[in-house]
């Protein structure tokens, strides 16, 4: 086996570059999800896969990325979603968001915020990139911190 090569022998992750450079993973999912949630990842129970579900309340290290190409409806419960785990992206935010600040998980399921101080270790997913002044869609870089 060459050096650095990840082994997948169930070939439950698909990690596939994308040519403008974002890395999407394609994951299972616990729950209905839209484009641009946040999401973490689920516990998994002895003999279960990885999966991921929307992103809670509460502070976790388990924030994976943000979901993209949901089709209508959003992606159904045990589907297969595709999150960007790293690259510019839309998000959805639950308040106002400052450009230049740490992107991580609000208050309000599955949606955003951000924040001048620096998230612990694991809390962190990116930077945001655009200011808006109340809750909706704003750019970020992805990047897990």
């Amino acid at each position: 086996m060459p050096v650095n090569l990840l082994e997948n022998p169930l070939g439950l992750f698909n990690e596939t570059p994308v040519v403008s450079g974002i890395q999407t993973l394609s994951i299972q999912t616990t729950s209905v999800l839209q484009n641009g949630q946040g999401v973490q990842l689920a516990p998994v129970t002895a003999g279960g896969v990885p999966q991921v579900t929307i992103l809670g309340t509460a502070a976790t290290n388990y924030i994976l990325g943000i979901v993209v190409n949901a089709p209508t409806g959003g992606y159904s419960i045990n589907s297969v979603a595709i999150v960007v785990v790293e690259g510019l992206i839309q998000a959805t935010f639950a308040a106002a968001t400052t450009a230049g600040q740490y992107v991580i998980q609000s208050g309000t399921a599955g949606s955003l915020a951000t924040t001048g101080t620096a998230p612990a270790v694991g809390q962190g997913i990116g930077i945001c990139l655009q200011t808006i002044g109340g809750a909706g869609t704003a750019w970020i870089y992805v990047c897990k911190m």
